[in-house]
């Protein structure tokens, strides 16, 4: 090879890239890198503010509803909990009313307010327990619209919050299902393929082990109440035999549930298949064990058939979006059916 043609071609290449034009190509190139880059950061923060401003399930939007629930919370008696912005302090306020556009709170008594909490935000929390059923937890975000001078403590007026997020803390919200919407509730040993994979077929997973009887005079097998991150069974002791050794036999169970979701208008159904992990049992002491679940994974159905077509995982914070959607609608229902929201 003739020695002079690495340098002719180094020559070459140091002419091109360097001339004008080589340099101009060159920022160009570097110039829709670094576009690019940015478009993508951009992109991406978008992205996680849209995520962040959704709608959560368990968001209670409708005026009407928020309206309601915060009128039971005044009728109750609830005490809010608020937080002003850039504060770590929490002040716990007797709710003393509500109109149209405000909710009025007192606050403590050795808590003086100033102007300058007009227009903070704050974030609340509330609860009440409705006659007869389990303490319902409530968060929202708000602003300080006025403060209002009274003879003992202060009043202050907040916005009425534009949703009310339903949920326990740091839990989800828990629903005792009435038996009317239970259709179907079949328990079954959990098991893999042999292939290491979850059947597509729930009958493959054995016999069932426990079953809603509707029709039974006493129930020896019952939902307590479920969430979107698990439920809780009471078994009568007799249908569980070996009671802490069977569990440790099957740490794992398949669940097949199916509710009506409105008794009185309809016979449309809601079908869940999921494998729960057993994380709590204990013996009542009348006669009953009891067992608290978690949801690790859950049936992805086809929507014309209703088949099994996958099967995924369960984040522990987020649960199964499709049962906390469900529990979340059929709590206002019943709530408003009872007059209570």
């Amino acid at each position: 090879m003739n020695q002079q043609f690495w340098p002719q071609i180094s020559s070459s290449f140091s002419q091109t890239v360097f001339s004008p034009q080589g340099i101009i190509f060159l920022f160009i190139v570097l110039g829709l890198i670094a576009g690019l880059i940015v478009y993508y950061i951009i992109n991406q923060r978008i992205q996680r503010q849209r995520e962040k401003n959704a709608p959560r399930v368990t968001d209670v939007g409708a005026r009407k509803d928020i309206n309601e629930i915060l009128q039971s919370a005044l009728t109750l008696n609830s005490r809010f909990d608020i937080r002003l912005e850039g504060t770590n302090r929490e002040l716990f306020c007797v709710f003393r009313d509500i109109d149209k556009n405000f909710l009025i709170l007192e606050l403590p008594a050795k808590v003086k307010a100033s102007r300058n909490w007009i227009g903070r935000k704050v974030e609340g929390f509330f609860k009440f327990r409705p006659p007869g059923q389990k303490l319902q937890f409530y968060k929202f975000e708000s602003s300080v619209q006025d403060i209002i001078p009274a003879s003992v403590s202060q009043l202050i007026a907040l916005q009425i919050p534009a949703s009310l997020r339903m949920e326990q803390k740091r839990q989800h919200l828990r629903l005792e299902v009435p038996l009317s919407y239970i259709k179907k509730f079949e328990v079954r040993p959990f098991s893999f393929d042999e292939k290491g994979h979850l059947y597509r077929n729930v009958q493959k997973f054995g016999d069932v082990i426990w079953r809603h009887d509707p029709e039974a005079v006493k129930q020896v097998f019952n939902l307590m109440d479920i969430s979107g991150g698990g439920l809780r069974v009471r078994v009568d002791a007799r249908e569980l035999e070996g009671g802490a050794d069977f569990i440790k036999s099957n740490p794992s169970l398949v669940i097949t549930m199916e509710f009506i979701k409105d008794p009185d208008q309809s016979d449309d159904l809601e079908l869940f298949h999921v494998v729960c992990r057993v994380r709590k049992h204990y013996y009542d002491g009348m006669g009953n064990h009891v067992l608290g679940m978690q949801f690790t994974h859950k049936a992805r159905l086809d929507p014309e058939t209703q088949a099994i077509a996958n099967w995924e995982q369960v984040s522990l914070e987020e649960g199964v979006e499709d049962i906390t959607t469900w529990v979340v609608k059929t709590h206002i229902r019943l709530y408003r059916e009872k007059g209570l929201t």
